[in-house]
């Protein structure tokens, strides 16, 4: 059965930041190959470094901090108005696109209204893949206004200013959205996502992500050896 699927992620190749918007980019090349409709709907970032048209893909979200390493204090003013064009930016891509599925992957430094909207435009039919605890994370807004780091004299003021913009900027926690269908990534994710986020264990399931084995050498092993060499790299 051909579906049509809605991708929404924080980031996407090539402009991505590690190996989660890499398996994204993957899973959607592979949903495609097995016949599925796939629109795939992501930030801005990094958009202008683009010179190649791409298909299916439309980058017209905004995150919560642009640059995703110093946060400017002047996100904040910007946070409704993002929020906004947000909706509208979900809204017409489920109008347009009319998906059968729809399927999130990376939320962190993206507002949750995001994946809200489409939970409320698609309900029952919004998939989280889980490999990190967004759901559980602060938003960008919040860490740095209440980050305590830093000399007293730079830090006291900006938590009291802190004070005054949040309650513009705070909405619903984000682990107070749906999560109908929540993909883990391991077994340990699905116990984080029930112990921290608390999220219902009977709507968590678990699917590792697979890999490009083609990519790889594979070499048979020693006909004889008493011991296995493993070299394990990640988080």
């Amino acid at each position: 059965m051909m579906m049509r699927i809605l991708v929404i992620s924080n980031y996407f190749p090539p402009v991505e930041l590690g190996g989660w918007d890499q398996l994204t980019r993957d899973v959607s090349q592979r949903l495609q190959e097995r016949g599925h409709e796939v629109l795939v709907l992501t930030s801005n970032y990094r958009q202008a470094e683009l010179t190649t048209p791409e298909a299916n893909v439309l980058r017209t979200l905004h995150l919560e901090s642009p640059d995703h390493v110093h946060y400017h204090p002047g996100y904040a003013l910007a946070h409704r108005r993002h929020e906004a064009e947000n909706r509208v930016a979900v809204q017409e891509a489920v109008r347009t696109f009319n998906p059968d599925v729809v399927y999130v992957n990376g939320m962190w430094n993206m507002s949750h209204n995001v994946v809200q909207t489409a939970e409320q435009l698609c309900p029952g039919r919004v998939v989280y893949y889980m490999a990190s605890y967004w759901p559980a994370e602060p938003d960008a807004h919040t860490s740095y206004w209440t980050d305590a780091s830093g000399k007293w004299w730079t830090s006291l003021p900006k938590r009291m200013l802190g004070k005054l913009l949040l309650p513009f900027i705070h909405t619903t926690p984000r682990n107070q959205l749906d999560f109908r269908l929540v993909l883990c990534v391991s077994a340990f994710m699905l116990e984080q996502m029930v112990a921290r986020a608390g999220l219902p264990r009977e709507r968590l399931r678990v699917v590792h992500n697979g890999i490009e084995l083609d990519k790889f050498t594979i070499r048979p092993l020693p006909t004889s050896t008493d011991t296995l060499r493993l070299l394990y790299a990640g988080r």
